[in-house]
């Protein structure tokens, strides 16, 4: 078993998602194809890009989160489909950032057919995530 596999089974395993693992498997190759890693992390509830290392730090702290798992990989990857930005985000700029990773995955969501049931959760949950950064800024 490689490592990119135990990884798949420890998000598939701890987010109770068995019957998504073909679509988590072709995540990983989208995110693999663009030379980065997923590596699990349980210390927080955030999933980032972490340019320097090349992964993409998938939370599993919540494994409640079900689907929303699998949505903040594609947002993930999203930003990766953008590419890095040189400097600190701040405002406006940073909303502007999440709003098209969000838009990426989006995307990639349309092309991958179990979740094309899901748009409108995928939706909510998505504008649930830019009105914490929007509440961020205006210091909610």
């Amino acid at each position: 078993m490689t490592k990119e596999d135990r990884i798949i089974n420890e998000i598939v395993s701890n987010g109770m998602l068995e019957e998504y693992k073909p679509t988590i498997m072709q995540i990983a190759k989208l995110v693999s194809e663009r030379k980065f890693s997923i590596a699990p992390k349980y210390n927080d509830f955030t999933s980032s890009v972490d340019w320097h290392s090349k992964l993409i730090r998938l939370s599993l702290k919540d494994s409640s989160k079900g689907k929303k798992i699998l949505w903040d990989l594609l947002h993930e990857l999203g930003h990766l489909i953008d590419g890095e930005v040189s400097n600190h985000l701040h405002g406006e700029e940073l909303v502007f950032r999440e709003m098209s990773a969000w838009a990426n995955a989006k995307e990639i969501m349309r092309q991958l057919p179990v979740f094309n049931l899901d748009e409108e959760e995928f939706d909510l949950y998505s504008n649930f995530c830019l009105d914490t950064y929007r509440d961020f800024i205006k210091g909610v």
